[in-house]
């Protein structure tokens, strides 16, 4: 990766980061509700 020439580049760098990272949080949350509901589930079933 080449160094951002500004330091404004590097602030804009540094916000889009943040940005995935906050996205990514919410559907990495989204993914583990689905798999807690269906080990529930599973466990419901067999007992």
């Amino acid at each position: 990766m080449d160094e951002p020439k500004t330091k404004g580049e590097q602030r804009e760098k540094k916000r889009e980061r943040r940005r995935r990272m906050r996205v990514v949080g919410r559907s990495v949350r989204l993914l583990l509700d689905i798999i807690r509901r269906r080990a529930e589930k599973l466990k419901g079933d067999q007992g």
